[in-house]
């Protein structure tokens, strides 16, 4: 007779909430000067868009 073996893994990450949050914290934020459909569009891309340029302009001042 075989076993089986049962393998539980149990992942416990904070980041994907806090990226969440400051996804939609920045969302907000570029929404208040929005208007139209042009504007929601655009505000949805510069949350998603926004942490890239932060990583850039920080190597680019550490000289990487």
């Amino acid at each position: 007779m075989q076993t089986m073996a049962i393998k539980i893994i149990e992942k416990r990450e904070v980041g994907g909430w806090l990226g969440f949050t400051a996804y939609v914290g920045a969302f907000i934020y570029f929404m208040q000067g929005a208007f139209g459909l042009t504007g929601f569009l655009l505000a949805l891309l510069k949350a998603a868009v926004w942490p890239g340029y932060v990583v850039y302009y920080a190597l680019k001042m550490l000289g990487a």
